[in-house]
């Protein structure tokens, strides 16, 4: 139920449940916590609810070893991925899914230049490779092309 209130963007659901007992770290079939959810869909709101309030784990990862940071960078939820990192501590660096992907390389190949740029303020190594040897795609393309 917490994850369905999630998907449908209602907000005093989410904190009726959480209230009442739901797990804020459950896991769905495929590993995704309420995190996930609410990081896919944009809901800094709920983020910031389900970590301040009640202590989610921004580390967590599905079964493919993505974490609510990679989601934010894959759905464009700049405001989102900066609270991740700068208020959560979110970890940019090891964030690595199962394909060796890390949120820069799922921002480049989603062309989010206004991730990548902040990914790469953050000290990202924009060269990092991952489990093909494939640096984040488009990157410097992105920087380079947008004179950033």
């Amino acid at each position: 139920p917490l994850h369905l209130a999630i998907n449908n963007r209602q907000m005093e659901m989410v904190q009726f449940l959480v209230d009442h007992g739901a797990n804020t770290d459950a896991k769905t079939d495929n590993g995704r916590t309420p995190l996930h959810f609410a990081s896919r869909g944009g809901q800094l709101g709920v983020v910031q609810y389900l970590c301040e309030q009640k202590g989610a784990n921004v580390e967590t990862q599905d079964q493919n070893g993505s974490t609510p940071l990679h989601f934010a960078c894959k759905h464009g939820h700049l405001k989102l991925v900066q609270y991740l990192i700068e208020e959560r501590g979110a970890n940019v660096l090891q964030a690595q899914d199962k394909n060796g992907s890390t949120p820069l390389h799922i921002a480049s190949v989603c062309r989010d230049k206004s991730i990548v740029r902040y990914l790469v303020a953050q000290s990202v190594v924009p060269l990092s490779c991952d489990h093909s040897s494939q640096p984040p795609s488009g990157v410097l393309a992105t920087i380079i092309g947008s004179g950033g």
